[in-house]
């Protein structure tokens, strides 16, 4: 109701006065707002209409508030009472799932739960594409991939993403959480979420990492491959960032690494124009996330020795899928020089994204996902 009041041009304000001493609203439970009552309860109105400035202050809610969000209601009530089938609401099945799988790090029949989200297309988006999963970075959960969830079931997929080790509410142990456990953990995942391979594998930013040792490690399970936001080193000023979340962490300040983490990981025109929102994600990832949890994916993913067989150079030797890199153009911690170095060495497709930081899928999201199908279908 706020949204489409905002869209209306008269967003709601609650009164500053107190109801029968109580302070909160008995009839909607959300806020003293007349013009979301009256569009929630009509028959109030109508019947009590000549007290009702006694019974709710008004004296923060205007005519045109009331007539432009009563509008903008009916509007809406068409557009759904309008709707011809089902699937036009919720073009797609959604199950949340807590699926237990081996913790193979704490040895012989230790198991732990995974959170996953396992979404198939409803009629007339039926699946007719490989499966695609989604492995989001550091600190993203199931429930940071929202705003693609519907896009790519109506290309024709079905839709999985989970919570690695050591993010959201997965239960994995953290004291062994490398790039090639992580890879390991995958399919078992996707033996216990009875997800047939080969599926296509779509990586941001640790993700992506965690997508490439995937591909290097059990070529069977992949078909095809996008990566962003990974490069073939990160450089100097990622370096130091990174540095600064793994101290932040160890200093028991999520926070602090959170902070640092939107801001690092955002191009400066977008910061700028959701400034005010950034505290807003900070406590989101906070309450979402374990400091242990982060800290174990900062401090044992990240590889900058080139002999080691985890960077990601030797990684994507072993990569033989066809794979698509994709970066944005303002990103510091995987900087696009980098990401073409990686890109030639393997002969691999790659695409830059003008005015976008690290976070292309959430910054560029529509040029994000059109590349990314593009590439998945393409024959």
């Amino acid at each position: 109701f706020r949204r489409l009041a905002e869209q209306e041009g008269s967003h709601p304000q609650p009164t500053s006065q107190p109801l029968w001493g109580g302070g909160a609203c008995v009839v909607c439970c959300v806020c003293t707002c007349v013009p979301v009552r009256r569009a929630l309860f009509p028959f109030l109105w109508k019947k009590e209409c000549g007290h009702i400035s006694a019974m709710y202050p008004l004296q923060h809610a205007t005519a045109r508030g009331i007539s432009s969000l009563s509008s903008s209601l009916s509007r809406l009530q068409r557009r759904l009472s309008s709707s011809s089938a089902s699937h036009h609401l919720r073009p797609h099945r959604a199950a949340t799932l807590t699926l237990t799988v081996p913790d193979v790090p704490l040895g012989p029949g230790k198991t732990a739960t995974v959170r996953a989200t396992h979404c198939v297309p409803n009629p007339p988006h039926a699946p007719t594409h490989t499966p695609l999963v989604l492995i989001g970075g550091t600190s993203q959960t199931v429930n940071g991939h929202t705003g693609h969830v519907r896009p790519f079931l109506e290309s024709g997929r079905s839709l999985f993403i989970y919570e690695t080790r050591g993010q959201g509410k997965t239960t994995l142990s953290l004291q062994k959480a490398s790039l090639d456990v992580h890879a390991r953990d995958f399919a078992e995942i996707l033996k216990a979420a009875k997800i047939e391979g080969p599926v296509d594998v779509c990586g941001f930013s640790f993700g992506g990492r965690v997508a490439l040792a995937i591909a290097a490690e059990y070529p069977q399970l992949v078909r095809r491959l996008v990566v962003t936001g990974v490069a073939s080193d990160r450089g100097a000023v990622a370096r130091c960032i990174l540095r600064g979340w793994q101290v932040a962490l160890e200093a028991g300040s999520l926070e602090a690494m959170a902070w640092s983490s939107v801001v690092a990981s955002h191009s400066e025109g977008f910061v700028r124009q959701h400034e005010a929102r950034v505290g807003q994600w900070v406590q989101e990832l906070v309450k979402a996330n374990s400091i242990e949890g982060v800290l174990a994916i900062v401090s044992q993913t990240h590889v900058d020795d080139l002999s080691h067989p985890l960077h990601t150079l030797n990684l994507a030797r072993k990569v033989t899928c066809p794979t698509l890199l994709l970066v944005g153009e303002e990103d510091r911690l995987a900087p696009p020089k980098q990401v073409k170095v990686l890109a030639e060495t393997h002969n691999w497709e790659m695409h830059v994204v003008p005015h976008a930081g690290h976070m292309l899928p959430i910054e560029r999201p529509i040029d994000w996902r059109r590349l990314v199908l593009d590439f998945l279908t393409r024959a």
